[in-house]
Order: C-alpha cells, then structure tokens, then sequence
C-alpha cells in the first residue's frame, strides 16, 4: 500500500511539474511573441518554420498541461509531454553538435541556463516523464492492448514506445534542420542565420578627425588614408597603442586630381584617381611615388592583383557603361576589356544597374564584384574568365533604379536614390563580407537601424554562411573596415574600433 502511494505521490509531483513547466513557458512565449519569433527564425534548424512552430508549441505546450489535469489522460498526457521535451532535447543536442549555438527561445528563467544546462534540465523531464510512463504501464497496456497483460509484457511495451518516440522525434528534429537548411540555401526566403556573438569588442582608438579610410593592412599595421589630404598616411598598430605619419612624395604639377585615393599591399602602395589615367606606384619604406599611364582614359575603381596586374571598372568608350578590364604595368600597351562580365538590366541603362564593389582575394587569385543595386556577385580569375555568378541571399534579384538623362540628353542621372541592396563588400582567404543594406525575415527593425549587417559568404563551396551586427557608434554607422585571420578593423566616424573573431567564425577562413 506504501508502494502504492509512492507512485501516486511521483505521478502527481511530475504532472503538476509538467504543468508547471509548460504553462510558464507558453506564458512566457506569447507574452513576448515577437522576440521568440525572431529567435525561432534565427535557428538554423527552425528559420525556415519558424512561423507555424512559433504558434503550435505554446499552444501544444497549454493543451498538454490542461489534460495533464485530469486522471483519465494521466497516461497519454504523460506521454505526449515525453514527447514534446524529447523534441526540445534533440533540438540542444543537434544545435549542440552541429550547427553554430544561437540564442535559446525558450523565454523565461530558462533563457538564463547555458546550453549544457539546459540539456541536463530537458533530460531531466524526459528521465521523470519515462518514470510516470513505466509507473501506469497498465494504463498503457490496458488503452492499446485491449487486455490485462502481466507486469514483464507491460514494461516491455513502455520500453518499446519509449524507444521508437526517440527514434521518431530525433528523426522530426534531423528532417527539420536539413529541410530548414536547404530552404534558405535554394529557395532563398531572406532568413539570415545569426550565430551567438562571432565578433567581440576588443579595444578603440581616437584620430580626431572623421576623414580617414582604412588604405592596407600588413604584419600588425594598419595603413590608414584620408580624404581630404590624399598624400598623408596614417599608420597605426594593431593593438592601437601608437601612431605615425607618413607623405607620399608625387609629381603632381601636370595633373589636375578630383579624389586622390590609396591602397596598400605591403611592401607596396598604390595611388590613382579615375578623372586622371595615372597611376602612382611605391614602396612603404621611402613612399615615394612613381608614375604610370593608364591607357583606359576614365575609371572609377581600381584594384591591384600583383605588384604589376591589376583589374579595373570603367567606362567603355563606346557605349558610356560600365566595364571590367585588365592591365599590366610591364605591358604598357595592353589593355584588356571584359565587355561580358557586367550585365546590365535596362537597355537603356549599363551604367547604374551595373554599379558594384571591385575587390580580389590573393589566396584564391580571384578577383569578385559584387553589384550594389541587386544580389548577385561574379567571381573571375585573374585572366578574367568567369568561374561563377553567385547570389547574396536578399531577394532583390532586379535593380530598382529610375533613369533620366540631362536636359542636353548626354548624361545619364538617378532621379530618385535607388534601392541599394550591397553597401560594400571585402574579401579576406575564401570569405566573402557584404555590408547588407536590407533587413531579412524574423529580424528586429530596432537593431537593424542600430547596426551594420554582415553577411559572410564562403566563396569556394559557393554558399552563404552567417551573418553578424556590428552596432553603431553614436548613431554613426561604419564606412570603412578590413579584415584579416583574427579581427575586424572597423572605422566608425574618427574611431577605429577593433573586433576579434570568435571560434564560430573563425574556423571558416581554414
């Protein structure tokens, strides 16, 4: 009789635990069910269902702690809440073990428990709710089995349903993170999958003026240029504990410049401005600048392959758009168009819709151009044959630009500012970096405004990898940064400001 009440005792005290349990954690869900369905569409495993799921737990969940209420459904209860906690179980182990750890939405006190926390608290449940299970095995045999069996064939039983629900709600979580998965790599719904805190602050530095760039980065220094005084460098280390100033000695008598603008490759600067075909070329130790000419008369971005190859956007002569080339300074004469690389959207345009970001990565002697007006990305060599056209993962596929020519029909203008999609884009290794300008699916409007959006793209398995905030700093937003194995060089106004990498990401650059 003792035995008896024990197992009443324990059936009842995990019921109203359940009950407990599951009341709270609906409460909580619906009382703040914006945030819990942005960090539903924040899971790998759930952004692509995030939605539906984020109605049907708590309404599961307040279901299952009514009928745990009543005796009649003691068993069944029971089990459907074994069922559920085995479901959020595997969801920690596989987040656990093979995605990057993301916020918990679970809400509540629970947000409070770390991820190995959590997954002893759930295991618990399921420990406790396997207990009532095998406790009211009778029940069990007696509902499905239609007859009285003896206590060896009804545990027996339990012990099979126990198993094949942990088969079937494993099976439910793998199928939801592979579909999820593929969902927002193919059909591109615009969900960004945002890993806990990839970057953290490390230290910042004032400059007392708001005019620099970051130029080049080498062995610990950063090279810094500035606007409105083209010749100056600014060098800084990379801990930010000191500074220096350099000038760049020109021959500038003849030319009559609009914007100076430099970039370092160690041991080697370069200096050009696309109103004047010149090219000035050397070497961070004297920083004295020797002259080339350019025979492409206009361009408006430039970027160095080598000491002596570089890959350029200009204007073509013939139809005023915009066109990828390539030249080299040992081959004077050789200037080398790629018309077919751009694709223009308008017949009427070339010139807008074909606006971009030109940058190269070394490791892979590639060189990338990413469009600002539309999701797409090319990737050529350094021939500039074409290995691919990827997608950055918004929906804007078609630029949304409205054209119109000056009142002599010669030039082309925007008459209202266009969507701008990409705002910039930096490649370090393999890793592709957008500053995104748009706000994805399940994201917050308030942190969105607050903060720069990076999404970062691995360039050889040709996928989107995961994205991360940068917050801005005074209501002013990053306009310049570089990245390099361990951190993010960032300038924000007149502060350059240095983020180290976390493991989750940077594990991606080998």
């Amino acid at each position: 009789m003792n035995l008896e009440r024990i197992k009443n005792s324990v059936v009842l005290t995990v019921s109203y635990l359940y009950v407990l349990l599951f009341v709270y954690a609906a409460v909580s869900k619906l009382l703040d069910f914006e945030n819990f369905q942005v960090q539903l569409g924040q899971s790998p495993l759930l952004s692509a269902h995030s939605i539906i799921i984020s109605w049907l737990v708590p309404l599961v969940e307040l279901v299952i702690a009514v009928a745990l209420l009543f005796n009649r459904l003691r068993f069944w209860s029971i089990y459907f809440a074994f069922f559920l906690m085995s479901l959020f179980t595997f969801y920690i182990y596989v987040i656990l073990n093979f995605t990057n750890d993301i916020p918990c939405s679970c809400g509540g006190v629970l947000e409070d428990l770390n991820w190995t926390e959590h997954l002893i608290f759930n295991l618990v449940f399921v420990f406790l709710a396997v207990v009532v299970l095998w406790i009211l095995k009778e029940d069990f045999s007696c509902s499905v089995l239609n007859f009285q069996t003896n206590r060896i064939t009804a545990t027996f039983s339990v012990l099979a349903l126990v198993l094949v629900t942990l088969l079937v709600c494993f099976g439910i979580i793998w199928t939801l993170f592979k579909t999820s998965d593929y969902i927002i790599s193919k059909e591109n719904p615009f969900i960004r999958k945002f890993s806990v805190r990839p970057v953290e602050f490390v230290k910042q530095i004032d400059l007392d003026f708001n005019s620099y760039y970051i130029a080049g980065y080498d062995e610990g220094v950063i090279y810094l240029g500035n606007y409105t005084a083209p010749l100056h460098v600014l060098t800084i280390d990379s801990s930010l504990t000191y500074k220096k100033e350099e000038k760049i000695l020109i021959d500038k008598n003849n030319y009559s410049f609009r914007s100076l603008h430099l970039k370092v490759l160690p041991p080697f600067f370069y200096l050009s401005d696309g109103a004047v075909p010149i090219l000035y070329t050397g070497n961070t130790v004297e920083w004295v600048g020797t002259t080339h000419t350019i025979i492409q008369p206009y361009f408006s971005k430039i970027v160095p392959m080598d000491t002596m190859n570089f890959v350029f956007r200009g204007l073509s002569s013939d139809t005023n758009e915009n066109i990828i080339g390539l030249f080299s300074l040992d081959q004077k004469d050789t200037l080398q168009l790629l018309p077919r690389l751009l694709e223009k959207q308008s017949k009427h345009d070339g010139l807008f819709d074909t606006d971009g970001h030109l940058i190269y990565s070394k490791e892979l002697s590639r060189f990338i151009y990413v469009y600002a007006y539309r999701n797409e990305f090319i990737v050529a060599d350094q021939f500039g044959r074409l290995d691919y056209r990827g997608n950055t993962i918004d929906t804007v596929s078609r630029t949304r630009l409205k054209i119109a020519t000056t009142s002599d029909g010669k030039e082309k203008v925007l008459s209202k500012p266009g969507l701008l999609v990409n705002g910039s884009a930096f490649v370090h290794r393999h890793l592709l970096f957008v500053d995104s300008r748009l706000r994805g699916k399940f994201e917050k409007k308030s942190v969105f405004e607050r903060s720069t959006t990076f999404d970062v793209y691995d360039l050889r398995k040709r996928k989107y990898l995961m994205s991360f905030y940068i917050p801005h700093l005074n209501g002013k937003k990053l306009h310049s940064y570089f990245v390099t194995d361990d951190n993010l060089y960032v300038l924000v106004n007149q502060q350059v400001i240095v983020y180290r990498f976390k493991n989750n990401l940077k594990k991606e650059f080998e």
